[in-house]
């Protein structure tokens, strides 16, 4: 029997796509990052016609959902504050999730900062809890 394809998610990265320079750049010290959480939605369209009374779905719209990003957060950080700055100016940004495997995985998406958290808990880290909401079709490479 072949070995198992196993990927391990340490070494992942998430980039963001400087809308002026068009240079990716990583954000640091990510601890959690997902990749877009695609769903499609089905319109139902059954009527009294609707052959031997079954439900009768179209495809409706797909979504991009939220990307869920929690990163060690330091204010010292450019990028770190920048991130903050994009959920309040709103801006459109391409990013890139690219996996640590030996092709570079990588998923690229576009999407707004939606939410931006800072927990102070007395005995924890100091963490931010993102949230970029995907606005168009996700590609995927390999």
């Amino acid at each position: 029997m072949a070995a198992s394809l196993i990927l391990a998610a340490h070494g992942a990265k998430l980039r963001r796509k400087d809308p002026i320079t068009l240079i990716y750049a990583d954000v640091p010290q990510c601890r959690v990052m997902n990749t877009p959480d695609i769903t499609q939605d089905y319109l139902d369209g059954t009527n009294h016609d609707s052959p031997n009374f079954f439900k009768e779905y179209v495809d409706g719209a797909k979504d991009g959902g939220d990307v869920p990003v929690e990163i060690v957060w330091n204010p010292a950080i450019a990028l770190h504050v920048q991130l903050f700055n994009d959920l309040i100016a709103q801006t459109l940004i391409t990013w890139r999730v690219i996996l640590a495997n030996a092709t570079s995985t990588t998923f690229e998406f576009t999407a707004r900062v939606s939410k931006f958290n800072v927990p102070l808990a007395y005995d924890q880290i100091v963490t931010a809890q993102m949230s970029l909401k995907v606005t168009a079709s996700p590609t995927l490479t390999a």
